[in-house]
């Protein structure tokens, strides 16, 4: 059987059937900016999460209309610290993705903190280098009752989300945003969509009100970002 392999272009790609595979790749990482020993984080996440750490506010070295806190690593205590380097090291994150349009299933794999930049970071604040790791593999499956089932070594779950609803930002053509409910509070997630994507082209469970794929999914602790997508 011939496969021809498509290379995506996000901005002139113009979508067929002709492909069987979609494989896509998914980068995340904390929403913290690292420049020596300082850190430079958003001053809601440091309420919610590091709530003893006492910072400045300034402007964010990437987008100067923004105010973060910022503080040095080194005047951290030892629990803040070790928060910090679990968080860093389980939210700098890359899977990929195998959509298989005949079995309505995807499979996934992915690695944690195996990039250049979480490891730097790792070794500034543990003085340790680290290798990451691997995540378990998963299986995805889409029914028609619009159930997502995932199946793990681990877990067997099924997600229903023929509720689960995305509301579009009124003079923001393809983002919307939705509830997210964690272990103590509820946050707001904002999710920029590409209507020239497959939906199943997505980090999380399907939108049942939303066509597109995900580009990018924005959170109060992480940014994810879909940086490359091919059709077989």
């Amino acid at each position: 059987m011939l496969f021809i392999l498509i290379t995506f272009n996000l901005l002139s790609f113009s979508q067929t059937k002709s492909y069987k595979k979609i494989i896509f790749t998914y980068k995340c990482k904390p929403n913290m900016i690292f420049k020596g020993n300082l850190a430079y984080v958003d001053t809601t996440l440091l309420k919610l999460e590091y709530p003893k750490i006492k910072y400045q506010l300034t402007k964010s070295p990437e987008d100067s209309l923004k105010k973060v806190g910022m503080f040095s690593v080194k005047n951290l205590s030892p629990e803040d610290l070790s928060k910090l380097k679990g968080f860093i090291f389980h939210t700098y994150t890359e899977k990929t993705y195998k959509y298989n349009l005949k079995r309505t299933a995807s499979y996934d794999n992915g690695s944690l903190c195996q990039d250049e930049e979480c490891q730097k970071i790792y070794k500034l604040l543990s003085g340790t280098t680290t290798n990451g790791s691997d995540f378990y593999p998963n299986r995805i499956k889409y029914k028609e009752e619009k159930k997502q089932f995932k199946r793990t070594n681990l877990n067997v779950t099924d997600y229903d989300y023929k509720d689960n609803i995305i509301e579009w930002v009124e003079g923001f053509e393809n983002i919307g945003r939705y509830i997210y409910k964690g272990e103590y509070n509820y946050y707001t997630n904002i999710v920029e969509f590409n209507p020239k994507l497959d939906k199943h082209v997505t980090p999380m469970p399907l939108f049942a009100n939303c066509e597109y794929g995900v580009e990018k999914l924005y959170t109060i602790y992480t940014t994810t970002e879909l940086v490359s997508v091919k059709y077989k």
